[in-house]
């Protein structure tokens, strides 16, 4: 018979030198995929955040571009963090002509109105439809989640009547769920927006309205005055004639 082969395995010193090694290269492999997944989901969370926010502008300014200063004010919160918008935009109105002019008085037309409110227990923005009576005609849009903060600016710090206004939306997420106050994202994003006519600032004032000509059996119009205002100076005044029979 040969000589026998030692069978003797590793030692005790042995098997605890390997298994720290195996350890330490298992808690560095994890180290690095952790470092991987939080930047992962910190260009994910990031780009929630401009999509949300950017979202909300793009909603707000469509509406708000058709509207014109005269039909515009502006809600300042305390901390301007919760700021409100409310306005209407040219629409047929009540005469239903197929016209934003009125038949009656030839001004325009507006329908209800448009309200962007700061939900801030829910941290959302909502779009909300209001009547003259200031009722709710519609149930309320929500427009963006994840909200930090709303502001709108009037051109000059004004409120109402504003020829443009800046609105801006600041969005919030955590990273990590279970640690929320040290892994908080914020982005904010902001745009401005010139009312419908702000730019020369164009009114048109019309005349009274049509009335019955008594000196000829027939109806005709009074003139209608037209006056032009240009960034408030009156520029022209035309009268047309009133037609005769």
């Amino acid at each position: 018979m040969g000589p026998r082969r030692s069978e003797q395995g590793f030692s005790i010193f042995e098997s605890v030198i390997a298994t720290g090694l195996f350890a330490v290269i298992v808690a560095f492999t994890f180290s690095v995929l952790s470092v991987a997944r939080d930047s992962w989901s910190s260009g994910n969370s990031m780009a929630d955040l401009q999509f949300e926010s950017e979202r909300a502008l793009r909603r707000m300014a469509s509406e708000l571009r058709h509207a014109m200063p005269s039909q515009v004010t502006i809600t300042l919160s305390a901390n301007r963090d919760a700021d409100s918008l409310r306005f209407a935009v040219p629409t047929d109105g009540a005469d239903a002509d197929s016209s934003v002019l009125s038949a009656t008085t030839h001004r325009l037309e507006h329908g209800n109105q448009i309200e962007y409110y700061y939900d801030s227990a829910k941290q959302q923005i909502e779009r909300h439809e209001l009547d003259a009576n200031g009722t709710e005609v519609v149930a309320p849009i929500v427009v963006a989640n994840g909200i930090k903060a709303l502001r709108f600016d009037g051109e000059n710090g004004q409120t109402t009547q504003p020829t443009s206004l800046t609105a801006t939306v600041t969005s919030e997420k955590a990273l990590r769920p279970q640690a929320p106050s040290t892994s908080l994202r914020q982005f904010t994003a902001k745009e401005e927006v010139h009312l419908r006519n702000s730019e020369s600032n164009i009114a048109i004032v019309y005349g009274p309205a049509p009335t019955t000509n008594t000196s000829s059996t027939t109806t005709g119009l009074t003139p209608l005055t037209t006056t032009i205002k240009i960034k408030g100076k009156t520029v022209t005044t035309i009268t047309p004639v009133t037609p005769t029979s």
